[in-house]
C-alpha cells in the first residue's frame, strides 16, 4: 500500500516557540491554564499523542505519565498494535514536552504511527484516533496529516466516532494551505502555525 508524506508543523528555533507563547502567556497563564475563572494543569486528563512515538528518557519528561503502543497497517490492511512507543524521529518528543509543560498533570498516551522518515497512511492515522479514544483519551493531538484527499473519508469516520464519544481531534494544518487531513474535516480542530513564523521552520514536506 502506498504511503503519503505527512505536513508537519516543525517547532521554532527554540521550542516552544517565543512568538507563540507571547501570544498566548499572561499573568493568569504562565503556569496554570485558566478557563472560565478556574485553574487547570491537566489532572484528570488523556491526551494522546498520535506522532513518531515518545522517548520517555527525555528529561522534560521525567514527571510525566506516559503509555503507549505502535500501529501499523497488516498485510490485510488491518491495524496491528506492537508494543513500545519509543521515538524513531523526535517529532512526537517535542509534542509530549510541549504538552507536558502546558498540562503537567496530564496522562499522555503515546501512539506511534509514523516511521524514521515520518511516513504514515490515512488508515494508520484513523486506527490510532479510534484506539485513542477507546483507551479513555478525551484530546488526540495529531500533528501530522496526509494529503490525498481520495483516502480522507476513512479519517472523517474515525474523527467523526470520536466526536460522538466527546473526543477532540486536535491536527495540524498545512502551513501553505494545501490539503492535510484530518485537519481540514469538519469532525476535527485544525490548527495552523502562527503568521508571524517563518515558513521554512514551519514547513517540511514539498
Amino acid at each position: 500500500m502506498s504511503q503519503n508524506q505527512p505536513k508537519l508543523a516543525l517547532p521554532c528555533e527554540t521550542s516552544p516557540c517565543p512568538r507563540l507563547l507571547s501570544t498566548i502567556q499572561s499573568p493568569d497563564t504562565e503556569e496554570l491554564l485558566r478557563f472560565r475563572g478556574r485553574q487547570y494543569d491537566g489532572t484528570g486528563v488523556t491526551v494522546a499523542i498520535v506522532d513518531s512515538g515518545v522517548q520517555t528518557e527525555d528529561p522534560r519528561l521525567n514527571a510525566a505519565t506516559i503509555d503507549g503502543w505502535t500501529l501499523e497497517l497488516s498485510a490485510t490492511d488491518h491495524a496491528r498494535v506492537i508494543p513500545g512507543f519509543s521515538d524513531v524521529h523526535g517529532h512526537g518528543t517535542e509534542i509530549a514536552s510541549a504538552l507536558h509543560q502546558e498540562a503537567a498533570g496530564a496522562r499522555l498516551l503515546a501512539i506511534r504511527v509514523a516511521d524514521q522518515g515520518m511516513k504514515t497512511s490515512p488508515e494508520v492515522i484513523a486506527a490510532a484516533v479510534e484506539s485513542a479514544y477507546r483507551e479513555g483519551a478525551r484530546v488526540v493531538n495529531v500533528s501530522l496529516g496526509a494529503s490525498d484527499t481520495g483516502r480522507a473519508r476513512v479519517l472523517l469516520e474515525s474523527c467523526a466516532r470520536a466526536r460522538l464519544h466527546v473526543v477532540v481531534v486536535v491536527a495540524a494544518a498545512h502551513a501553505l494551505g494545501d490539503p492535510a487531513f484530518p485537519a481540514d474535516l469538519p469532525t476535527s480542530l485544525g490548527i495552523l502555525s502562527h503568521p508571524e513564523c517563518r515558513q521554512e521552520i514551519f514547513f517540511l514536506s514539498p
